[in-house]
């Protein structure tokens, strides 16, 4: 089950794909709720990048601590950045996508969230980590139109 996230954002998308690249720098200024974020970039080739994630955050529903891993899955510079999950939480939400494409003086950011059939169950819970990225999506579109 596929949600889509599409966002006009006025930025070039190489500023975009930079910020998403650079997030660990940013991850405090799109959330709040964001206490730590790591990138290990071991290999950045970008038909098979071995880089991973790690990042903890306050969690949109539990309210509690979450600690959340994932990798690196492909890249296209300046157009798209796929990453997938780790357990636990790829049992619920198995992939994103963020993909970038030039609209007039900006950019349409379309993030792709690649949720599992546990997450059909929970539409609630989806709806809440949907809009949860949502947020994220739309505090990173304010940071970047002040730039």
């Amino acid at each position: 089950m596929i949600e889509k996230i599409a966002l006009k954002i006025n930025a070039s998308p190489e500023q975009v794909f930079l910020f998403l690249c650079e997030y660990d720098k940013h991850y405090t200024e799109v959330s709040e709720d964001h206490i730590e974020r790591v990138t290990d970039i071991k290999n950045p080739d970008l038909e098979h990048p071995d880089v991973s994630f790690y990042f903890r955050q306050i969690s949109p529903i539990s309210g509690k601590e979450q600690k959340i891993r994932g990798k690196v899955t492909r890249v296209e510079m300046n157009r798209y950045i796929g990453t997938k999950f780790l357990l636990p939480t790829s049992l619920f939400l198995n992939s994103v996508e963020e993909i970038i494409e030039p609209a007039g003086d900006g950019c349409l950011l379309t993030t792709n969230m690649r949720f599992t059939f546990v997450a059909k169950l929970f539409r609630h819970t989806r709806h809440k980590v949907v809009e949860h990225i949502r947020g994220e999506l739309e505090e990173m579109r304010d940071v970047l139109e002040k730039k």
